[in-house]
């Protein structure tokens, strides 16, 4: 027997979740089942002449499930740190891991890549817990704008060096596409790739959105002339509809 005073009492631990965070969880869940779905009623049928089979491992599928489990559990402290980190972590979360995690499951992928990418989660999530002093640049609204249309000029030089203007027009139509994108892999090199990227998903679109705003007609069709040139080059249909979005 021990007296009152070696008594030990045990408290309880009350941990609040709140309901943003279950229902963006349970998204996150679904959407993977959705793909993982897709995955194989579609995309495996779809490209079997290609070469890609359905390779089912049971123990990668169970030990990419383990680390989503936890991957979903560390997005609770990054919510309660910062809903903006939270939000860019469940993006990367979707459009990194749960394909990747499909693919290393159901293509018996390899584990050198599958935990590259869980490497650079953990990564994300310890760099999110150190607080960073950095001091900014105050830039007007007219200056940002003409930094990024010097910004795209610079960018668009290596995929002109790369293509020059060398286009076929039948990809209006989308037609020939399969061939320009062979032509474009074939002739595309590390900084036109780069620069491709940068100018179609990111620099131009904006550009055109102040543009819009601004109503200045002459950057309006800079815009949309660079997005037409990088979709006749590349036969990429998302910089197809980047203009009517």
């Amino acid at each position: 027997m021990t007296s009152s005073s070696e008594k030990i009492s045990l408290k309880q631990f009350k941990i609040t979740v709140k309901k943003d965070f279950i229902l963006t969880t349970l998204l996150i869940i679904s959407i993977s089942f959705v793909l993982e779905f897709y995955y194989k009623s579609y995309i495996v049928h779809y490209y079997q002449n290609l070469g890609l089979e359905l390779k089912l491992n049971l123990f990668k599928y169970a030990e990419s499930k383990l680390w989503f489990l936890l991957l979903i559990l560390i997005s609770y402290f990054l919510y309660k740190r910062s809903e903006f980190l939270f939000a860019l972590y469940l993006f990367l979360l979707v459009l990194v891991f749960i394909p990747g995690h499909i693919m290393f499951s159901y293509s018996d992928g390899s584990r050198l890549v599958f935990y590259s990418v869980i490497t650079f989660f953990i990564i994300f999530s310890c760099v999110s817990l150190i607080k960073f002093k950095l001091r900014t640049l105050q830039l007007g609204e007219t200056e940002k704008y003409y930094i990024l249309i010097f910004l795209s000029l610079i960018l668009l030089l290596p995929v002109i060096i790369d293509f020059k203007f060398n286009i076929n027009t039948n990809v209006f139509a989308l037609n020939d596409i399969y061939e320009v994108r062979d032509i474009y892999k074939s002739s595309s090199s590390v900084f036109s790739s780069y620069s491709f990227n940068w100018l179609a998903k990111v620099v131009i679109p904006v550009i055109l959105v102040f543009s819009l705003i601004r109503k200045n007609y002459i950057f309006i069709l800079f815009s949309v002339a660079v997005l037409i040139y990088l979709f006749l080059v590349s036969g990429h249909k998302s910089v197809y509809f980047t203009p009517f979005v």
